[in-house]
């Protein structure tokens, strides 16, 4: 019974705090718009990334025009123009946007769609705790499980990341249950917990395409592991257990996305990560890396403290406190993976979901073993001490940042809707060009960056209109109603 009324009682005391204030009702951003036009496209194409690109052409493309900051419309134009479902998941796996397609036959508007994206945040939370008690046993497993489920749970970085439509929040229930998975392998000593690892692996993998740090943290516990949970393997074991383990990753990866596997779409991801590092001076937005940590730190400090707290007395005491085992396996993968993310900048919280995560987990289990170190009221007292900072932090954090109306994408589409526009060729502002696709599919399209391409284009295309914005008033440069 205790377990089910923390499993319940704690995401309602979140949902009181997030839906009145939190979830926004604008239309989709840029993004939003290229994943939902994605999930459109439907489930078969997702699956078979049918229509994308050829590998070979992908990259032909990228190298004779990607270098040019002023041909990258018309590049985005010719990629957009065969319909590249993999360009509008932006490269990512297709497992989110199954998720999506579920959900948008219920026609929900865009503040419904987010409402329902915080289903990813409430498993999450569920994974963690029961994945601590099915871990750890007795009181370890108990105090494991409310200290990493309630620091997950009211972390406004994640709760953000969950509210908009981006495949982040999938990505961390997938490796957070990846985790839990190799943590039970490591605790109990017996490798057929590993197997489940490796499923979840490959579907974090049919995610996001950062699941590599998660399969080089799998690797890595099988060499660190060698002398206990793998101890006495000859070549002959070691050479069965590497092929069971490839076959389940690569069957979850062919269930899921046999465009990875015929026609090596995966690899674009890393293309074009790639390029972003060569190439793009701030891919992710035009803010430093000061800026952007600072960000970060005061989105949510109580957890930063409590992970750097753990982070501290768990090398600190590691030699004379017993630990549970696995602790480490946490705080390595969010090491490498925040090592791994470290170029992307951006004033965007979902972009700590990879790694953040993950030190929460370490932290619940290190303070877990400290706390039961005292009796029962102490450890209550502190439990309650520590949900009440983090509870009123989270909704200090929506109170000073409710969700406002986008006046900007409001006043387009509004214009293009009531000016007839809806199906013309227009020229737009790059930036809003994925908006504008998804909500007049019909519309002709071609994105300029600034005004000499702007000028450019229209002097060597015929538009029935071009967007301009003046002080968040959309007018017609061509002087048409």
């Amino acid at each position: 019974m205790k377990h089910v009324l923390w499993a319940i009682v704690l995401p309602a005391l979140v949902a009181l705090a997030v839906l009145p204030h939190g979830i926004s009702r604008n239309p989709y951003d840029y993004d939003e718009s290229d994943y939902m036009y994605a999930a459109r496209l439907g489930a078969f194409a997702n699956h078979t990334d049918t229509p994308t690109l050829p590998l070979a052409a992908f990259l032909r493309i990228g190298l004779s025009r990607g270098r040019d900051s002023r041909a990258r419309s018309g590049l985005s134009e010719q990629v957009r123009s065969a319909g590249d479902v993999v360009l509008y998941r932006h490269w990512h796996g297709p497992l989110y946007y199954y998720w999506l397609i579920a959900l948008s036959r219920w026609k929900g508007d865009e503040h419904a769609m987010r409402v329902w994206m915080l289903m990813l945040h409430a498993l999450t939370f569920l994974a963690i705790y029961f994945g601590c008690l099915w871990v750890l046993p007795g009181q370890a497993g108990l105090w494991t499980a409310r200290l990493s489920s309630l620091i997950y749970l009211f972390d406004y970085t994640n709760l953000k990341a969950a509210s908009s439509i981006s495949p982040h929040a999938l990505f961390v229930l997938c490796f957070v249950a990846s985790l839990l998975a190799a943590a039970k392998t490591i605790e109990t000593g017996k490798p057929r917990y590993w197997y489940g690892a490796v499923a979840l692996a490959g579907m974090a993998f049919c995610t996001l395409e950062v699941a590599l740090v998660l399969v080089a943290v799998l690797a890595l516990v099988c060499l660190v592991e060698r002398r206990s949970v793998f101890a006495g393997w000859d070549a002959k074991n070691w050479i069965r257990f590497a092929g069971r383990s490839a076959a389940v990753f690569i069957g979850v990866v062919l269930l899921t996305w046999s465009g990875a596997v015929v026609r090596l779409s995966f690899l674009k991801a890393y293309f074009f990560m790639a390029y972003l590092a060569v190439f793009r001076r701030a891919p992710w937005g035009d803010i430093g890396f000061i800026e952007s940590w600072r960000l970060r730190f005061s989105s949510a400090p109580v957890q930063w403290i409590l992970v750097a707290g753990s982070v501290f007395l768990w090398f600190a005491l590691r030699r004379k406190e017993k630990f549970p085992r696995a602790t480490y396996l946490f705080l390595l993968y969010g090491a490498l993976m925040l090592l791994a993310v470290a170029r992307v900048n951006s004033d965007s919280l979902r972009y700590m979901s990879p790694y953040f995560p993950a030190f929460e987990l370490f932290a619940g289990f290190v303070l877990a073993r400290l706390l039961l170190r005292f009796r029962a009221p102490l450890r209550y007292t502190a439990l309650c001490a520590i949900a009440l900072l983090l509870a009123g932090y989270v909704s200090l954090q929506y109170r000073e940042h409710p969700a406002r109306p986008n006046t900007q994408i409001i006043a387009m589409l509004g214009y293009v809707r009531d000016h007839g526009l809806a199906s013309k060729r227009m020229l737009v502002p790059q930036r809003r060009l994925p908006v504008l696709h998804y909500y007049f599919p019909e519309a002709r399209l071609q994105g300029y960056v600034d005004e000499v391409s702007a000028a450019e284009a229209a002097a060597g295309g015929q538009f029935d209109g071009i967007l301009v914005l003046g002080r968040e008033i959309w007018y017609n440069a061509l002087g048409n109603p």
